[in-house]
């Protein structure tokens, strides 16, 4: 008795409904929710697209400005899935080294490593960067660009010799470096399925501690031997009674020299013939430097080379007094 009492009651309150709405109506409300709930929105940045697999077929999806960077993908019967979201026509840079050490030997001995180096990359399609790589349910593309272009680095750097890496600026490298990878195979296959890489940057190349203290102790041994000279010829100028010079008489004797160069001369001459020890506005300008810092130890003016340049050891011979 009950259960019949409610089909009635159910009964006459859909004939209710369809005497006021008409079917045609209710039928579109229903389409409409079946709808909302197949159809996800995502907003997308400027600079972003995602790539979807489209029951079997790979498409690409960006935002659409006139609805504010918002796009749909219809997820009924997972008819569209989202694979990953891609950066398109913006460079932006993958870490190499994952914030981890990787040390290097060299041919000619030595062990270095590069610090925080990166490679720039910019997506100019991204359908063709993802249908390169599947990796554990992500289509990873930067992974494999970071696997092949830290061993073609490590592979050319290998080929330095420490006094290679030493005469090199940090930008004569990062060049370096940068030039032979675009000389190989792989720039232009990356480059045919989308990936273009655009630079390389990196802190700086490190040697390992053998190979530091190995060049420490050379310089030290180079700069007791000129330390040796620039006494001798100080002595020999204080038994001889000969004037120190002044800067100005340092400048005549030696045109192009710059004023700076003669004063550090002038006080040197000084601290050889006195022995006395000249705190002065030269002293490597507080640079870091670990040579700077060692020839400081020793009581040389000689300022630390120039990366890049060759720049000649300071003899008092070479200028005129």
């Amino acid at each position: 008795m009950v259960l019949e009492r409610l089909v009635n009651i159910f009964a006459r309150m859909a004939e209710w409904i369809l005497g006021i709405i008409p079917l045609w109506v209710i039928a579109l409300i229903i389409l409409v929710v079946i709808a909302w709930n197949s159809i996800s929105f995502k907003r997308l940045n400027f600079n972003e697209s995602l790539a979807i697999d489209s029951r079997g077929t790979l498409i690409e999806k960006r935002g659409v400005p006139e609805l504010f960077g918002y796009t749909y993908i219809i997820t009924l019967f997972k008819w569209e899935q989202i694979l990953r979201t891609v950066i398109v026509k913006t460079e932006y840079s993958i870490d190499l080294y994952k914030d981890k050490e990787a040390w290097i030997d060299l041919t000619g001995g030595g062990r270095v490593t590069v610090l925080s180096p990166k490679i720039w990359i910019r997506i100019n399609n991204p359908i063709e960067a993802v249908k390169t790589t599947y990796d554990g349910g992500s289509y990873n593309f930067e992974e494999r660009v970071r696997n092949i272009v830290t061993t073609e680095m490590s592979n050319y750097i290998r080929t330095f010799s420490v006094d290679d890496i030493m005469k090199m600026s940090k930008e004569e490298k990062n060049n370096s470096i940068f030039g032979q990878l675009k000389g190989l195979p792989f720039y232009r296959k990356l480059k045919d399925e989308g990936i273009e890489l655009t630079g390389l940057t990196m802190r700086d190349i490190n040697f390992s501690e053998e190979v530091s203290k190995k060049r420490r102790e050379e310089f030290d041994s180079r700069l007791g031997i000129k330390i040796s000279e620039n006494n001798a010829m100080a002595e020999a100028q204080k038994r001889s009674g000969s004037a120190l010079p002044s800067v100005d008489s340092l400048l005549k004797a030696n045109p192009g020299m710059s004023r700076d160069r003669a004063i550090e001369i002038w006080y040197d001459l000084q601290q050889r013939s006195t022995g006395t020890k000249i705190t002065n506005e030269f002293d490597f300008g507080g640079s870091k430097n670990p040579l700077a810092e060692a020839a400081a130890v020793h009581g040389t003016i000689n300022p630390p080379k120039k990366r890049g340049k060759e720049e000649k050891d300071f003899s008092f011979s070479d200028y005129r007094f």
